[in-house]
């Protein structure tokens, strides 16, 4: 079985002090940050090693989209013994745009032919959690969201518990199908030990130009954006930002005893609402 997990890595936010936190050219600037695991990512890529562990046989690929600075993160995975590490060159902002990322995790899942996709459920804070629902209607493959567990089953087939409403639901689904990792109990990605860092650390990262797939994309757009799905090169444009407050109106008594406080509360502000 192949597995993909695909992942994003995210500046670390907590890093950042209150000075820092300017709007110039309508953005604000996090380029100085240092650079983490997306946490669910990281959770689906546990889950992924998780899987192998536990059944053997599988070949585990992962891939993301960015630049250079990707590339330790890759040597990281490639020590923890990912069979391929690919990484879709394109070095521009990404940051509103989850049809054009699923667009490119589309054309490289159908050129690849993978059986499994986990990916996690959002990225980032504030992040809209589109990406991997946009990335299932493109590809036409059933899915499971919120999933907590992923193990093997008989006739090649996996049993994903999932979180739902009120509980979890055990479900067993047969591949090709994408898992979208939510909240887990592999929340964090296993340390590569420094033998197998000195050993596998080295592979090579496969880099795939993002324009290659974008024209694989375009070839492939009655299938890739049925359902009213827009192209990824009709882009979003942020033209401005405001900030909310989400400060709520409020009177404070601040006088009186507890008995007398409750009484002004009622006579002012209850009564007559309640009559």
């Amino acid at each position: 079985m192949k597995i993909l997990v695909c992942f994003k890595v995210v500046p670390d936010l907590d890093a950042m002090r209150q000075e820092d936190w300017v709007a110039e050219d309508l953005a604000v600037d996090v380029s100085f940050l240092p650079r983490e695991w997306n946490s669910f990512d990281e959770s689906a890529l546990e889950t992924a090693l998780r899987l192998a562990d536990a059944s053997g046989g599988h070949q585990l690929s992962a891939v993301s989209i960015g630049g250079s600075l990707l590339n330790p993160f890759f040597k990281t995975l490639a020590a923890l013994k990912f069979d391929e590490v690919f990484r879709i060159e394109l070095d521009g902002d990404l940051r509103f745009s989850p049809g054009r990322i699923a667009a490119l995790l589309a054309a490289f899942i159908r050129r690849e032919q993978f059986d499994v996709v986990l990916c996690g459920r959002q990225s980032g804070v504030g992040d809209n959690a589109q990406t991997p629902l946009i990335l299932t209607e493109m590809l036409g493959l059933p899915c499971i969201t919120q999933a907590a567990e992923v193990h093997p089953a008989p006739e090649n087939s996996l049993r994903v518990i999932s979180r739902v409403e009120g509980g979890l639901l055990e479900q067993r689904i047969r591949p090709p199908c994408i898992l979208t990792i939510g909240d887990t109990q592999s929340t964090y990605l296993r340390i590569p030990t420094l033998k197998d860092r000195m050993q596998y650390g080295k592979r090579p990262v496969t880099v795939i130009d993002a324009r290659e797939l974008e024209q694989d994309s375009d070839a492939d757009s009655d299938a890739g954006y049925h359902a009213g799905l827009s192209s990824p090169r009709a882009q979003p444009r942020l033209v401005k930002l405001e900030p909310v407050d989400n400060r709520r109106a409020g009177v404070v008594i601040d006088t009186g005893t507890p008995q007398e406080k409750a009484r002004l509360l009622y006579e002012r502000y209850l009564q007559e609402r309640l009559s």
